[in-house]
């Protein structure tokens, strides 16, 4: 048993299971990848994966670090400590993650909701004309059509997702998370984009996958490993496979990870940027306005996608300074 493990079955308390799950995390991590401090925060990750097995807060663990642990909690504790060392997301560990707000039931077949992509609704809600008919292309769980939804309480919203697996929890999260009228007021469709969907929308929104093949093996381990790749990777990059092979976390356990793949002549992560550019002239009403989630990498690709299109766009910089949307209107 390595000294981490043996610290974190030995702590009698609060304060000492944090310590101890934080030194396991660290090592872990940095055992696996040359990471910098401010890459990864081991302490957070102690500290919400001891809430949870805990059923408490966050700020209760502070508050009370003297409380004992019984060896219930302790061994739960070194099981979910034991998930994230192999590199595990903590919203998969603990089956949610909160997005504007609201707690969004995910799992491994869906796409974690990310906080950027809350910077959407931001630019939706600050729009001077109100939208009646929404669409939220490639929903994943839901999170942006759901949120929407209750934002704009007039308004049909529409939700379009290809993947089975991950349909079925956007499907889960509206029922969970919408009331039966604002349900009523929404359309989830299994399809490819705007496949079987009619009529003129005043909002589309969407976050496709962008990643280039490149840029998806420069990702941190737990997104490479256990995200789905087709939510990551653009289509016509080179999506790898699902055979796994054997890598090593930092705690020596064996960890599923996806194969190595050689990017294409298309992998430049602008092929759903093409097909949703290309399909906004029938489908995106006169004042309406299409928003969508980018990365500094497909900036420039996107405004000559929208120009080329007969359509004027404007970016937004997410609180580091990185572009990560496009706001896309009919050039008057």
């Amino acid at each position: 048993m390595k000294a981490s493990d043996h610290a974190v079955s030995h702590a009698k308390t609060v304060r000492d299971a944090l310590d101890a799950g934080a030194l396991r995390l660290h090592s872990a991590w940095a055992a696996h990848s040359p990471i910098q401090e401010t890459d990864y925060n081991a302490r957070l990750d102690a500290e919400v994966l001891l809430a949870f097995v805990l059923r408490s807060g966050r700020s209760d663990l502070y508050a009370h670090p003297e409380r004992a642990l019984d060896a219930e909690e302790t061994e739960k504790y070194q099981a979910v400590l034991a998930r994230r060392a192999a590199f595990e997301p903590i919203a998969y560990i603990t089956g949610e993650r909160e997005f504007y707000g609201l707690s969004f039931a995910v799992g491994p077949e869906v796409l974690i909701p990310r906080p950027e992509t809350e910077l959407i609704i931001d630019i939706t809600r600050a729009f001077t004309i109100t939208p009646r008919r929404i669409i939220d292309v490639g929903t994943g769980s839901g999170a942006l059509a759901i949120c929407l939804a209750r934002i704009f309480p007039e308004a049909e919203v529409w939700a379009t997702e290809i993947s089975p697996d991950a349909f079925a929890w956007a499907k889960r999260n509206a029922e969970r998370l919408l009331d039966a009228g604002e349900r009523a007021r929404c359309a989830f469709v299994l399809g490819d984009l705007f496949a079987g969907i009619e009529g003129n929308f005043d909002l589309i929104v969407s976050n496709p996958p962008y990643l280039g093949t490149a840029e998806y093996h420069a990702c941190m381990p737990d997104v490479r490993i256990y995200e789905p790749a087709q939510a990551l990777i653009a289509t016509g990059c080179c999506i790898p496979s699902e055979a796994t092979r054997n890598a090593q976390s930092g705690d020596g356990a064996s960890i599923p990870f996806r194969a190595q793949a050689r990017g294409t002549a298309e992998d430049d992560g602008l092929a759903l940027y093409r097909r949703l550019i290309n399909a906004l002239p029938k489908i995106l009403a006169p004042q309406g306005r299409a928003v969508f989630e980018i990365s500094d990498s497909v900036l420039t690709g996107v405004l000559r996608l929208a120009r080329e299109a007969g359509f004027s766009c404007e970016t937004r910089q997410d609180l580091a300074g990185h572009t990560r949307i496009a706001v896309l209107a009919v050039s008057r």
